[in-house]
């Protein structure tokens, strides 16, 4: 499943001050299920126990903290153990769902704090 954070700005003509030009009315999450893009920013691996947790969790972020501790116990870092064995299995997931359209995700904007 891909989560995407859609942004809405009155005006994107300039690099910085970004936070004055949100429309924070506007800001939405779109929920797909498959994998959407090629450069993810976070990876997360939430068994389905879990599941109401991390969305209670994600509907509720309010700081960096909040994020920092989702991070914590959901996201699967670059410096996790288990990070290549989860990027072989999603690359598999991908490559079946999407034959035609998959391709190797760039892991170079991953976040890994």
């Amino acid at each position: 499943i891909s989560l995407v954070r859609n942004r809405s700005h009155n005006n994107v003509a300039h690099l910085f001050g970004e936070e004055k030009r949100m429309i924070s009315e506007e800001q939405t999450l779109t929920v797909v299920e498959d994998v959407i893009g090629t450069y993810p920013n976070v990876l997360f691996d939430i068994e389905e126990p879990y599941l109401d947790d991390f969305i209670d969790r994600l509907a509720t972020l309010e700081s960096a903290e909040d994020y920092r501790q989702l991070l914590s116990k959901y996201a699967i870092r670059r410096s996790n153990k288990g990070f290549w064995d989860f990027s072989d299995e999603l690359h598999d997931s991908y490559f079946k769902q999407s034959p035609l359209e998959a391709g190797m995700l760039d892991f170079n904007r991953l976040e890994n704090r």
